[in-house]
């Protein structure tokens, strides 16, 4: 299994990095279904093709992935015309605007979309997807967002904030709006220095409450070597949240991943439970 999950990092950091490598002997099965079970099927096939390994498995995650990236680019599309032109204020979340920094947007895969407005347009903005480009509304609306499907079925988080019910990062979450700038209309990005804030609080989250794949941390990675920031304003920004430290461990985990540093006994454990 180690040389499986020694291949697997030198495959994404090989295509992410655009470096090469040498491939040593792993189980090809047991890389498949990590790939798959983790959403970055398309990032392996395309290392392995450079590497002339193509089977059909993986060439067929790779078009699952094209289709499901084109369905919801077409869909964030519309969205982001609807909301420009009946003014309501936007910023898209997550793998929509992550996506952006990867050498590939369609290597950033996502399971759905994440977009947030202001609670005031929230009634209105719900209206206006089901009246006008015919999404249906599911299940009750969360402390943080509302659940809607496109006919395509494209799942839409409509978030009318960020928090995450942990009173320590949600004091800072809470101020979302504050940290953000017009882009264009009344779509509104976050600053780059917040933006990574809160793909750390996202994930310290996750690992609190039910566990998280390694697609966050190959995020945080990408934003990190690609986007202008202030390394000084995001530590204030977790100590504010006293997370400063378990971003320290994480940096440790990206170091091994992505820059073949050794294991301690501590990025071993944190690897084996992000797998597991």
């Amino acid at each position: 299994m180690k040389n499986t999950i020694k291949a697997l990092f030198d495959l994404i950091r090989s295509e992410i990095c655009d470096k090469d490598f040498s491939l040593g002997e792993f189980d090809f099965e047991k890389l498949f279904k990590i790939s798959k079970n983790h959403d970055i099927a398309y990032i392996v096939s395309k290392a392995l093709s450079k590497k002339g390994i193509v089977t059909d498995n993986f060439k067929k995650e790779e078009i699952l992935t094209i289709y499901r990236h084109e369905n919801r680019k077409f869909e964030i599309d519309k969205i982001c015309t609807l909301f420009n032109e009946e003014k309501i204020d936007y910023v898209l979340l997550k793998g929509s605007e992550i996506s952006k920094y990867y050498p590939n947007p369609i290597m950033r895969t996502s399971c759905d979309v994440d977009i947030l407005i202001k609670e005031e347009d929230l009634k209105k903005a719900i209206n206006l997807l089901k009246e006008r480009l015919s999404y249906i509304q599911s299940g009750h609306t969360h402390y943080h967002d509302t659940s809607l499907y496109s006919k395509s079925g494209v799942h839409l988080e409509l978030h009318f904030n960020i928090l995450e019910n942990m009173e320590n990062i949600d004091r800072l979450l809470s101020k979302v709006w504050e940290h953000t700038y017009l882009v264009d209309k009344h779509y509104y990005r976050m600053e780059n220095t917040y933006f990574i804030f809160h793909c750390i609080a996202h994930i310290v989250y996750h690992l609190s409450h039910s566990g998280f794949g390694i697609r966050p941390f190959v995020d945080l990675w990408v934003l990190k070597n690609k986007v202008d920031y202030d390394e000084n304003l995001l530590r204030e920004y977790l100590r504010e949240c006293q997370i400063d430290r378990f971003y320290d461990n994480v940096c440790l985990l990206l170091s091994v991943w992505f820059e073949n540093k050794e294991h301690t006994d501590l990025t071993m454990r944190m690897e084996e439970y992000i797998l597991d």
